[in-house]
């Protein structure tokens, strides 16, 4: 429960802008702060393992004591156009420097805590980032209605390029991280001990001149698509990651690549494994799973998987064991982050979307915050929406869907994710309800404390439970869109 209460804490600072009497804010200088920050961390260059360590904490613990009211909005928007760019290049140094710490030995797998301190500093830049560029492109409220950008159609501050990489191309092997739009991403994305902002890996492969994506979906399993239409789409959040072994990572693209193509020939399903067991010869694939067991193959074990694994230790783990997770670690897709053999190459943010998942982001810890304090669970009743409804029901977890539901998803999971939308989504349209009159008052964002106490109180005022969680006792009646 400690973890939860951190969470709350530590996004009640990221947010850059508060709704309220310009006397209130204190002349504290945002320009000078983040190169203190710059500067603490190019310190860690060639520092020991003790200095990496509590040099970390010390900005991480800084970072959450942060008065947001120290800034004035005026003072947010001028520095905005510098500043996103600084802090995107003081997370890429601070990457690299991870890597180079784990080459020299200074720091090894034993280190998790180190690697947990580089995530959250990590989130904490990307959100700083993302409400720096609300407040300067007008991006401050929801828009829900919007013609969403394709991924890199825009550049700078839309698109964040690393050094040396302005003239990028897409190769086989490039990796992408990104992030749904949906409650279940969420839930995905904070799903382990340290929350992080993505939900979803896959690999790059080319074909002649066409260039697809690699990719295993709970609903489809392992899959090809065209990586032109996946850009199209547009993503909140996006991001393309190299491997150090380009050829390595190319030849496992093209592995996958056929995998795919002869399961789609023969008119058979390569099954997503909901368990996140590393194991990589059950012919099953969870996202990352199969990027892993890829270059794996491909490097004949030369590259094993994960150095820095994210753990998943809550005590009720009713939500995971209905997924069908039998682990307590795994290789999750945010952790290419800290994996030293990766580079982060190239970066998108749509600011018109980025707003709403930092909600389902908090909304998600929110959920389970509430199963360990509470010890709620989520019931069984979608089910009957499900078989009522069919296939309608599952457009609210995967978006669209023309085929049947494959065989190998287990009628509970599909029922999970289904209570997952239905108890989230009247609770995420409550917080854009007030985030809209809180706009329409002050014309800038909502401070998360505010959505954050918001969410304590909405669960303490319901002690039977919110949509389709609460206490493990029969199922109450399920409640339909409408009704």
């Amino acid at each position: 429960m400690k973890k939860y209460h951190s969470i709350f804490v530590f996004l009640t600072v990221l947010v850059l802008t508060l709704p309220t009497y310009s006397k209130i804010f204190v002349n504290r200088n945002l320009v000078d702060d983040f190169n203190d920050i710059e500067l603490r961390i190019n310190s860690l260059a060639n520092a020991d393992k003790a200095q990496i360590r509590d040099t970390l904490a010390e900005i991480y613990a800084e970072a959450e004591r942060i008065d947001v009211l120290s800034y004035q909005p005026e003072q947010v928007k001028k520095a905005a156009p510098v500043l996103i760019q600084k802090s995107f290049e003081t997370r890429l140094r601070l990457k690299e420097f991870f890597s180079q710490w784990y080459s020299s030995g200074r720091i090894s797998t034993k280190d998790q805590s180190i690697a947990d301190l580089v995530r959250k500093i990590n989130n904490f830049g990307r959100y700083a980032e993302e409400m720096m560029g609300e407040v300067l492109l007008n991006k401050i409220q929801p828009q829900e209605a919007e013609a969403h950008s394709g991924v890199f159609s825009q550049s700078y501050p839309f698109t964040l390029i690393a050094s040396g990489y302005e003239n990028f191309a897409w190769q086989a092997g490039d990796v992408i991280l990104m992030r749904g739009n949906r409650h279940n991403s969420a839930a995905i994305a904070r799903i382990g001990d340290t929350d992080v902002q993505f939900s979803h890996l896959a690999i790059v492969h080319k074909e002649a001149d066409q260039l697809y994506l690699v990719e295993a979906l709970i609903e489809k399993g392992l899959v090809i698509d065209d990586l032109k239409e996946i850009l199209k789409k547009g993503s909140a959040r996006f991001a393309v990651y190299r491997f150090e072994d380009q050829q390595v990572a190319a030849q496992a693209a093209k592995d996958l690549y056929l995998e795919a193509l002869e399961a789609q020939q023969e008119n058979r399903i390569i099954e997503y494994d909901f368990s996140m067991e590393m194991k990589c010869d059950n012919n099953k694939y969870f996202c990352s799973k199969a990027i892993a067991c890829g270059i794996q193959k491909a490097s004949q074990n030369t590259y094993t998987f994960p150095i820095f694994p994210t753990y998943m230790t809550m005590k009720n783990r009713t939500f995971l064991e209905t997924l069908g997770i039998t682990v307590r670690s795994t290789f999750a897709p945010q952790d290419v982050e800290v994996d030293p053999r990766f580079r982060l190459i190239r970066e998108w943010k749509d600011y018109s979307l980025t707003s709403q998942v930092r909600a389902k982001d908090q909304l998600a810890s929110a959920i389970f915050y509430w199963m360990e304090k509470y010890d709620w669970k989520f019931h069984e009743g979608p089910i009957d929406f499900v078989l009522t409804f069919g296939l309608k029901a599952l457009s609210y977890v995967f978006g669209p869907i023309q085929d049947a539901i494959p065989y190998y998803l287990d009628r509970r999971i599909v029922s999970l994710m289904v209570a997952l939308h239905l108890t989230a989504e009247p609770v995420y349209q409550d917080i854009l309800s007030m985030q809209k009159s809180y706009f329409s008052k002050y014309g800038i964002p909502m401070h998360p404390r505010e959505i954050t106490a918001f969410l304590y109180k909405y669960a303490e005022k319901r002690p039977n439970g919110i949509g389709y969680l609460g206490p493990k006792r029969d199922p109450f009646p399920p409640t339909y869109p409408g009704q």
